[in-house]
C-alpha cells in the first residue's frame, strides 16, 4: 500500500500477477494488539487499477500460543462445610 492515509478506494502500489498471485502473504499481529474477550479482524482487498479483470482472497488466522481454558469449577456447601469440585482432566489448574 502507498504511504499516507489508506481509504477504502485507495489502490494498491503495485500489481501482483503470474505465479507471484499463489504466493501466501504473511502478517504477523503483536500480542498487544489482541485484548481478553471479542477481537474483531477487517480485511480488504486493494486492486491497482479499477478495470482489473480478477481478485482472489483468502484468508487463515492462525496462533502458535496455546491459551489454557479454565475448567469449570463447581461450589457448595452449607454452615459446616464447603465442596468444592474440579474435573480431574483440569490439566494446569489445581485447587
Amino acid at each position: 500500500m502507498p504511504a499516507g492515509v489508506i481509504t477504502n478506494s485507495t489502490p494498491a502500489a503495485s500489481t501482483i500477477n503470474g505465479t507471484t498471485e499463489t504466493v501466501w502473504l504473511t502478517n504477523t499481529l503483536p500480542r498487544p494488539a489482541l485484548i481478553n474477550g471479542t477481537n474483531l479482524l477487517a480485511v480488504e482487498i486493494h486492486q491497482q487499477s479499477t478495470n482489473s479483470s480478477d481478485v482472489s482472497f483468502n484468508f487463515d488466522l492462525s496462533s502458535s500460543v496455546i491459551v489454557p481454558i479454565r475448567p469449570p469449577i463447581s461450589i457448595s456447601g452449607n454452615s459446616s462445610s464447603v465442596t468444592l469440585l474440579l474435573p480431574a482432566d483440569a490439566g494446569i489448574f489445581s485447587v
